[in-house]
């Protein structure tokens, strides 16, 4: 799947494709920059969303992993790079939480328990 984000208040465009992988001890989700759509700051990324079913023996919970590698351009600036890795990377997960919860509560509503 392709997809295209908006990053952090910069602005910063990219896109990005995702290969889904089932697996017994937990799915994950394989994500690099699209080679077809160019990016001036950010020269390389990849990484894993990783899923774990009932963490820590807690059935019915899910813990998220991510796990990632970028290179920026040399022209950035180190202030920039060094706020990204800080504060950016740090909030790509914020919206998780809220869009799943929202989620479980449109598909098991209609569940008889």
């Amino acid at each position: 799947v392709r997809a295209q984000f908006s990053l952090s208040k910069f602005r910063l465009k990219i896109a990005a494709l995702h290969k889904y992988r089932p697996h017994p001890k937990g799915d994950y989700m394989i994500f690099t920059l699209d080679p077809a759509s160019r990016n001036m700051a950010l020269k390389y990324a990849k990484g894993i969303w990783y899923t774990q079913s009932n963490p820590e023996g807690k059935e019915g919970y899910t813990r998220v992993w991510l796990l990632c590698e970028l290179r920026v351009s040399k022209l950035l600036p180190q202030w920039i790079v060094d706020y990204a890795a800080s504060r950016a990377m740090p909030r790509a997960t914020t919206w998780l939480k809220p869009q799943t919860e929202t989620a479980a509560e449109l598909w098991l509503k209609d569940r008889k328990i």
